[in-house]
């Protein structure tokens, strides 16, 4: 009896210890096989640290080196959420810091991982003062965060970058991939305590600092523009308003503003609207100014001497079942007449001469219909229909700036081809790019698109814009040191229906010395309230600009 008890006895111990074995051998093939890689990415998640090293990105620097965008040094805030004890009281104090919602920091704390951000870039000194709060759990790296020290100036050339370092808009977006640089890694490990064992530091590569861009903007200028459009857009309440200044023989940029406009260092808090880059995405009927094309287009074919006489109807004028009026009705007016005192009817009946395929293709030489290929995101190419889409009314439109949009970048190019004599530039916003030692690393060369005009045609059209300055529309952009010579619109705003009533845009462009041009400006105020001709709401914001621009670049007098 107790032989068979023994037996069965042992019989019971084996299998147990067999079962056993059975089970250890299934969880370890169940752990090593089955659950391994999962574990093993759950312990790295523990123990292992993976820092990414930004970069610092490049600076953007005016022509003359001054700093539009740079880099400041900030702490980035970052958990252990496992090392963390208490828990609540910790959420608190944390909130109070960092100025963060309670809830959205304990979610956070809530996590399996051993890194979580807290906070990233914010104010510098924050970092120590939060890892006072937990030796263990708690912990911050110094990032850097994009800062531009003059505030909204030059706003929608630079644009800005977002959190990661990635531009979002302006230049830094176009030249992101020669600011940015590349990241680097830091990859350490932690024991149970979060201790970091040294002798587990695995990676560390250093990240590579990004280019810089030297500007053609002149920070000067900038500010000049900047200043006097803001008058003008607040004075007339008007909805927007740009400016562009441009060298005509170059093709470079010194300014460009828009209103209303934003701070890249706070761009979050305005909306997507203001961050829009107007001179160089929105299309607007350009109106009177439209009339340099018309008139450049008829000196070119021969059609038209500057004293030919053209009657205008004495101000109204059939075509095609519409009437075609003038603000100021007059009888006969030479063809120089015509583009001084701004004749909707004498501009109609110079665009008959000429007929709709030939004053398309002036249309098209001059860049209309088509990028210009400005250094900015975002350029749209305006409106401008082949003539087979023209309709009965089209050259009874579209030679005074009507039945077309063209953007302000556009305009200021094709007006500035005039002033060089015929010869259509691309503009440019940057100017080179150089390394951290200024050296050179690209250079962006002017560079002529085409001949649009002879230099005989660019002459003739500079005297008819200086006399509309001198004599016609454009009185209120003459200055008394420099021969100008512009011209004025004013545009009808286009709604779904129709033309808006009630609601204009107001522009002029133009340039100077007429004699030997140096620059050429633009300005467009959308539909201000009030008075609304060019030549009272832009043509005044030209001369204070032009004043200005010309004492700092040091011009001489050229009219007497």
């Amino acid at each position: 009896m107790i032989t068979r008890w023994h037996k069965f006895r042992t019989f019971l111990i084996l299998l147990t210890l067999t079962a056993g074995l059975i089970y250890l051998l299934q969880r370890l093939y169940q752990i090593q096989l089955v659950e391994g890689e999962t574990l093993r990415a759950k312990a790295k998640r523990q123990h292992q640290i993976d820092f990414r090293l930004s970069p610092r990105r490049g600076t953007i620097y005016d022509r003359n080196k001054k700093e539009l965008a740079i880099n400041i040094a900030v702490d980035s805030i970052y958990a252990n959420p496992a090392k963390i004890r208490p828990v609540e009281g910790t959420v608190r104090k944390l909130s109070a810091l960092l100025d963060i919602s309670p809830v959205v920091i304990e979610k956070k704390l809530k996590s399996d991982k051993a890194f979580v951000w807290l906070a990233r870039k914010v104010k510098k000194g924050l970092g120590a003062k939060v890892k006072q709060l937990s030796s263990a759990g708690l912990n911050y790296v110094e990032e850097v965060k994009r800062f531009y020290p003059k505030g909204k100036l030059a706003a929608h050339i630079l644009g800005f970058s977002g959190m990661d370092g990635k531009g979002l808009e302006g230049l830094e977006l176009y030249y992101d991939r020669y600011l940015r640089g590349a990241p680097g890694w830091d990859q350490s490990e932690k024991d149970a305590r979060g201790r970091e064992i040294l002798s587990f530091r695995n990676e560390y590569s250093a990240p590579i600092n990004g280019l810089n861009l030297v500007l053609t903007i002149d920070e000067v200028i900038q500010n000049i523009a900047e200043q006097e459009l803001e008058k003008a857009f607040q004075k007339s309440k008007a909805k927007g308003a740009t400016i562009v200044i441009m060298e005509p023989g170059t093709g470079k940029i010194l300014a460009l503003a828009n209103r209303p406009t934003f701070d890249p260092n706070s761009f979050q808090d305005y909306l997507p609207s203001q961050h829009r880059n107007r001179a160089v995405t929105d299309g607007f009927e350009p109106g009177s100014t439209f009339k340099i094309i018309t008139a450049a287009a008829a000196l070119e074919e021969g059609l038209f001497q500057l004293e030919d006489k053209i009657f205008c109807e004495e101000g109204f004028y059939r075509l095609a079942g519409r009437t075609i009026r003038d603000v100021h009705p007059e009888g006969w007016l030479t063809f120089k007449e015509v583009v001084e005192k701004s004749s909707n009817i004498g501009a109609v009946k110079i665009g008959m001469a000429l007929g709709k395929e030939k004053l398309y293709r002036y249309i098209i030489s001059f860049g209309f219909g088509a990028r210009t290929g400005v250094d900015l995101p975002g350029e749209g190419k305006g409106l401008v229909r082949p003539p087979r889409s023209w309709s009965k009314l089209s050259l009874g439109s579209i030679p005074y700036g009507q039945e077309i949009t063209v953007t302000a970048i556009q305009l200021v190019s094709a007006v500035s081809a005039v002033a060089n004599g015929g010869v259509l530039m691309q503009p440019r916003i940057v100017d080179s790019i150089i390394n951290k030692e200024g050296e050179v690393v690209k250079k962006f060369v002017p560079r002529p698109l085409r001949r649009v005009i002879s230099p005989d045609t660019a002459k003739k059209l500079t005297d008819i814009l200086v006399g509309v300055v001198d004599e016609g529309t454009g009185k209120a952009a003459r200055l008394k040191e420099y021969r100008v010579a512009g011209k004025t619109g004013t545009a009808q705003v286009a709604g779904v229906g129709g033309y808006l009533p009630g609601k204009f845009i107001a522009s002029f462009v133009g340039y100077l010395p007429a004699d030997n041009p140096q620059i050429a400006i633009l300005v467009v105020v959308d539909e201000p309230q009030g008075t609304y001709y060019g030549g009272t709401v832009a043509a005044p914001v030209f001369r204070r600009v032009a004043e200005q621009v010309m004492a700092y670049l040091k011009m001489t007098d050229n009219r007497n």
